[in-house]
């Protein structure tokens, strides 16, 4: 956690004041680079200017940036506030059951993995999850 908090203050440190923009922002969220990643989307979310949708997205893109860091608990919250603001995005319940599997709870890696196939009964990534598990869909 300390790696990410002084990566993220070297990152926003580095931007010029101008380089706050909105736009910016959301390059910088969705940016590989997960310490910068994490610094955009948590400038959006607290921004609280985003649509319902945006800021779901926000939340997910910032879930793949801590999950990237092993920070799973962060990810797996980053994924449940997401899906409270968009429910039916079978992504996020795969990548949460991803999250949680990392962190050896198989339970709720395998309930994530069924949800995200009630939503999407073809979602190829949530399959090959739960057949890695050896569970049935």
């Amino acid at each position: 956690m300390r790696r990410i908090l002084i990566g993220l203050a070297l990152v926003l440190a580095a931007l010029p004041a101008s380089a706050q923009t909105r736009d910016e922002l959301w390059e910088h969220c969705e940016d590989d680079n997960p310490d910068l990643s994490i610094g955009g989307c948590t400038a959006l979310i607290q921004s609280g200017q985003e649509t319902t949708e945006n800021l779901a997205n926000a939340f997910y893109n910032r879930g793949l940036a801590y999950r990237q860091n092993g920070l799973y608990d962060q990810a797996i919250a980053d994924y449940t506030e997401a899906l409270r603001l968009t429910p039916n995005d079978p992504g996020t319940y795969n990548n949460r059951g991803f999250a949680y599997e990392k962190k050896g709870e198989r339970d709720m890696a395998i309930a994530d993995y069924r949800a995200a196939l009630r939503i999407d009964p073809n979602r190829q990534s949530a399959l090959g999850n739960l057949q890695r598990l050896g569970v049935a869909p």
